[in-house]
């Protein structure tokens, strides 16, 4: 409890570079580093949080290709409460074939304490950049472990995500690349897949009003 990691970096790792597990709480990380790891650069799982990530950046992390569970820059299992505030993602992803996703948030049933939760509710990002590393490139990726629900319905209704600023595989424009289906609606409906479908950034700014820029 109560760790504070300040101008750290996490290079080269061939796994995780930061893993926090099980119950851990009040955990600042400020201006560090993660970058060149063959999986996630920071894990936080089964933590109550908060873990707050600020001035941080994110490059070129998630590399291998587990094909049905592609890799990521940041893998959240089961915390409930975890904020990116000013922090910078590119590059990430393996080279080809899994399209893997800046963010892999998974629900999980297992607890650290008999009272906490075991979800992803409450996401933040915030005043932060995040660039595709190629076109397909998704936003998030959205599962469960150990019979939790999945976390994409709790994701829709309860991320905060704005005056973000994100960038296609080029670097050339305000937005992912036009078709890409990056983003989660929490519009009402039945069944998860129509009740919660992917948008391109113009529909999701639209539909939302987040992300309204710096």
């Amino acid at each position: 409890d109560n760790v504070s990691l300040l101008r750290c970096k996490f290079s080269g790792n061939q796994g995780v570079g930061y893993w926090t597990d099980y119950g851990a709480t009040n955990q600042t990380i400020d201006s560090c580093l993660f970058e060149e790891s063959l999986d996630a650069g920071l894990m936080v799982e089964i933590t109550p949080g908060p873990v707050t990530v600020t001035n941080s950046v994110f490059r070129r992390l998630g590399q291998f290709d587990y094909k049905d569970w592609p890799s990521a820059a940041v893998l959240i299992v089961g915390s409930p409460d975890v904020t990116f505030d000013g922090c910078t993602f590119f590059d990430n992803g393996p080279a080809a074939g899994s399209n893997g996703p800046t963010f892999n948030l998974v629900n999980d049933t297992r607890k650290a304490e008999p009272e906490s939760e075991s979800l992803v509710r409450n996401f933040k990002l915030v005043n932060s950049t995040v660039q595709a590393s190629r076109p397909g490139t998704f936003l998030f990726r959205t599962g469960a472990w150990n019979g939790a629900p999945s976390a994409r319905e709790i994701l829709a209704k309860t991320a905060v995500m704005d005056h973000n600023v994100y960038f296609n595989a080029s670097r050339s424009a305000w937005s992912f690349e036009n078709g890409e289906l990056a983003f989660m609606s929490g519009k009402g409906g039945q069944g998860w897949k129509d009740e919660y479908p992917d948008l391109t950034f113009t529909q999701w700014q639209s539909y939302t009003g987040n992300d309204r820029g710096p």
